[in-house]
C-alpha cells in the first residue's frame, strides 16, 4: 500500500530524483570504480532503470555504470547497488542522464572528486555487460579450451595410430624376411641360416613352435655331419616345404 501511494504521489515529477551515494569515502580521481548505494523516488521508472538499460547510459566524460544490481524496496524507497567509472568532467552537482528515452535527475552524495589526470592503466569509459557481449567473447575460453582439448585428443589418436601401423608394417617386413630367407634356401649351408635365426622365427611365429620344432629336428640330423648325402638333403627340403605351409596359413605378429 505505501509503495502504491508513493507512486501515485511522484508520477507528475518532471524529473525523478536518482541519488548516488558513495559506501566508501574517500578522495577520488577521473579512472576511478566506485561502489555506491542508488536510490529511486520515482518507483514507475524502476522497469526502466534495468541493470541491462543503466550500463547503456552514461553522462558524456562524467560517468559510467559499470555494474548494476537489482532494485529493493526498503522503508525508505527502492534502493540499488552499483560500481561506476568516474570521467575527467565528472562533478558532484546534480546532473542530467537519459535512461530508456527519459531523462532524470542525478544528484551525488559523499563524493570526494578532484579533478586531474586520469588514473594510468585503470580509466573504462563503458564495459559492455557480459550477457550482451559477443558470443565469442562470452564463450571463448571454453570453446578456446574445448578445441584445444579436441586438437589433443587428434593428435594423440593420429600418434598412436601411427605407432600401430609402424608396428604392422615392420612385423610384416620381419616376417616376409624370414619367408624369403626360408624359400630361397636350396643348400645346406643356406638352410643352416635359418637355424642360426630360429630365434627371430620363434618370436615372429609364435604360434608356430611345433611345426618349427619338428623342421630344426630333421635339420639337426644332418646338418652338423661332415658329409649331407644327397638323400639326406632331399628330406631337409621335404621339411622346409612343410614348414613353408604351415608358416604361410598362421597368423603371424612380434
Amino acid at each position: 500500500m505505501r509503495f502504491l501511494i508513493l507512486v501515485l504521489c511522484l508520477s507528475n515529477m518532471a524529473y525523478a530524483q536518482l541519488t548516488l551515494t558513495v559506501k566508501d569515502p574517500k578522495a577520488n580521481k577521473p579512472g576511478d570504480l566506485v561502489d555506491v548505494e542508488m536510490s529511486l523516488s520515482a518507483p514507475d521508472l524502476m522497469e526502466k532503470l534495468t541493470p541491462s538499460n543503466l550500463q547503456n547510459s552514461f553522462i558524456p566524460e562524467a560517468l559510467w555504470f559499470m555494474s548494476v544490481g537489482t532494485w529493493q524496496l526498503s522503508g525508505s524507497g527502492l534502493k540499488n547497488t552499483a560500481r561506476v567509472a568516474l570521467g575527467t568532467k565528472f562533478t558532484d552537482q546534480p546532473s542530467k542522464l537519459t535512461v530508456a528515452g527519459r531523462e532524470i535527475q542525478v544528484s551525488f552524495e559523499n563524493f570526494h572528486f578532484s579533478p586531474g589526470e586520469e588514473t594510468e592503466g585503470k580509466f573504462i569509459y563503458q564495459e559492455v555487460p557480459w550477457y550482451q557481449r559477443p558470443w565469442w567473447k562470452k564463450h571463448g575460453i571454453a570453446l578456446l579450451t574445448g578445441l584445444l582439448a579436441f586438437l589433443g585428443i587428434g593428435v594423440t589418436f593420429v600418434m598412436r595410430w601411427q605407432k600401430k601401423r609402424l608396428r604392422e608394417k615392420l612385423a610384416r617386413a620381419m616376417v616376409d624376411g624370414l619367408l624369403q630367407k626360408l624359400e630361397s634356401a636350396r643348400d645346406l649351408t643356406s638352410i643352416s641360416q635359418v637355424w642360426v635365426a630360429r630365434d627371430d622365427f620363434n618370436t615372429v611365429f609364435p604360434d608356430k613352435v611345433q611345426p618349427l620344432r619338428n623342421f630344426f629336428d630333421v635339420l639337426n640330423q644332418y646338418q652338423f655331419k661332415p658329409n649331407c648325402a644327397e638323400h639326406e638333403l632331399r628330406e631337409i627340403i621335404e621339411a622346409k616345404k612343410k614348414l613353408i605351409v604351415d608358416l604361410k596359413g598362421g597368423s603371424h605378429g612380434v
